[in-house]
This record gives C-alpha cells, structure tokens and sequence, in this order.
C-alpha cells in the first residue's frame, strides 16, 4: 500500500463537525464510549466491474496491486483520484517518523474495529521498524513498554478519536517532540484514515483473494 501514483484529480469536500459527541466525552476508551458495533463480517459489497472505468483508474488499481480497497474505492470514480492523491501524500510525504505514522494509523483500524487497515498497516509497520511492543499497544491503548514519544503518539491519537481535538496539555505535550508541522501531519494522518476506517466497513472490505504485497 505505500506505492502510491499520482492520479488526475477531481475536487470537492464535506466539513462536518462532532462537537455534540466531544462535549460528551468523558475520558472512557472511545470504543466503549461510543458504542461501535463490529462491522457486519457477513456483508460485502460487489466490487465495481473495472473493465467500465476509464484507462486511468484501471491502472490505478493494477499499478496497487491490484489491491481490494482500491478495487473498491471505484465505487467512487470521480472522488478516487484525489483520495488516492492524499493517501500517497500521507504515506510518502508525512513529516511523520514512519514508525509514528504507523503507530497510529494501526491505533484507528483498533478503534474503528477495521481488520483489513489493521492488517494492512501492522505489516507495513513492521516493515518499517515498528516493534511489536508498539503493535501490541495500538490493539489496546496501552502505554506500557513504550517509550516517552510512542506513549505521547497514541494517546493523541485516541484524544483525536474521541474528542476531535488536543487540550492545551495534551498539544504542548507533543510539541515538545513534534513540530508544528508533524502535529498538523498526524491530525490529518488520524483523520484520513478515520474516512477509511469507515469506507472498509461500511463496504466490507476483506482481504479475501488479494496477493500479499510483503
């Protein structure tokens, strides 16, 4: 999944905003807060028949692997160039040490109860050095065996998850080993990955006939 093309883009966006759900938060893990359910493992959506999508999009998906998520997002063929523009920014361009990125990317499928992100981006952590105390930490939310900025890392991330945003304490705790930059990366990181997390779900994306890329 980390080879990712540009593709033409096509542009538009929906802001929404959560502050009735943040103002309700009270510190309990957001899975048990929220009350997600597991996504229904016996659905799965068709996927589209590609031979009907322009050249582009079709060599999108080959030069991916060929992978289901991406089959999938042509559902969407005007929106899925520029998705798949952000998603090779995110992995390629993140001013994120690839361990933190990861680190929290595996945080969001736990939370969001993604298995197919899970399972993805634990193998890409991996291949980028991140330990398996760390993998096992973003199944839990534990802190644990990490070090200072592992710790810092998921506990924003789940902070973004249940409240959409940092607290004063929170924000200055990771600047004091992030760049302003990096904090902007890693909101952004968590919150697209957020809008995959719900896209394989609702979808039902598995890895049901994929060749592994690793």
């Amino acid at each position: 999944m980390r080879e990712i093309s540009d593709v033409g883009g096509a542009e538009g966006g929906v802001l929404a905003t959560l502050r009735g759900l943040a103002a309700q938060w009270d510190g309990t893990d957001p899975i048990r807060r929220f009350g997600r359910a597991a996504p229904t493992k016996e659905f799965a959506m068709e996927y589209p028949d590609l031979s009907d999508l322009p050249a582009e999009l079709r060599e999108a998906v080959t030069e991916r692997g060929s992978l289901n998520v991406f089959r999938m997002i042509m559902h969407s063929p005007r929106l899925a160039p520029g998705l798949l523009k952000l998603a090779d920014a995110i992995l390629r361009d993140n001013s994120l040490p690839d361990q933190w990125r990861e680190l929290a990317i595996v945080r969001v499928g736990h939370v969001h109860q993604a298995p197919y992100e899970v399972h993805h981006h634990e193998n890409i952590g991996r291949l980028v050095g991140l330990s398996q105390a760390a993998i096992a930490a973003a199944a839990t939310g534990s802190t644990e065996g990490l070090s200072k900025e592992e710790a810092s890392i998921l506990r924003c991330t789940d902070r973004l998850l249940a409240q959409h945003t940092l607290s004063d304490a929170e924000r200055a705790e990771a600047l004091e080993f992030l760049t302003v930059g990096q904090l902007s990366d890693l909101v952004i990181t968590v919150g697209f990955y957020q809008l995959v997390s719900n896209f394989l779900n609702t979808f039902g994306v598995t890895t049901e006939g994929e060749t592994s890329p690793y």
